[in-house]
């Protein structure tokens, strides 16, 4: 994939080499790149794709032959210790694309860099992968009269996930400013 940039008019182009009638995407403009393609490397016999959503057991992956709906295969089900071993937005996965329009099967979900959990809807105490393999977060508060700026301290987010501070570290960083 080339990324073009018409400055006179600030309009961004992509050009996408076409094979088979599908776009051809380059994993590496999704993230795929540093550890993930040693990983990877040890299913030969498998694509890499990343989820960039999950619905009620149905995911959408993008991998090299394009967007593709996919679904878990029977093993890696009966396999699945608890949710959280499933895949979720921005995981990526080992699996077999689907050909001709059909359902693409994940095999495997390659070791997360960072992940976002929260605990699941309910009374039970099972936890909920929300997302994987995050850069960055942004924090967004209406700014309505429910504002309140101790919610978001409360909350305890950390806007560089790969660096854990404790509350400690963050009023002894205010003090010193």
């Amino acid at each position: 994939m080339r990324l073009a940039v018409n400055l006179e008019t600030n309009n961004y182009e992509r050009t996408l080499s076409m094979t088979d009638n599908t776009a051809m995407v380059m994993m590496a403009a999704w993230g795929f790149t540093e550890r993930f393609p040693a990983l990877a490397s040890a299913y030969p016999d498998l694509s890499a794709g990343r989820v960039i959503s999950q619905e009620k057991g149905i995911y959408r992956v993008i991998c090299e032959l394009g967007e593709q709906s996919a679904a878990v295969s029977g093993k890696f089900r009966f396999e699945a210790a608890s949710v959280s071993d499933y895949p979720a937005a921005g995981d990526f996965v080992m699996l077999s694309p689907g050909e001709n329009g059909s359902q693409a099967v994940i095999h495997h979900v390659l070791p997360r860099k960072s992940v976002f959990i929260r605990k699941a809807a309910g009374t039970a105490k099972n936890e909920q992968v929300v997302a994987a393999n995050i850069d960055t977060v942004f924090i967004c508060m209406s700014l309505n009269n429910d504002f309140n700026v101790r919610r978001i301290r409360n909350k305890n987010f950390v806007s560089d996930v790969n660096s854990r501070l404790s509350r400690r570290n963050v009023k002894r960083a205010q003090k010193e400013s």
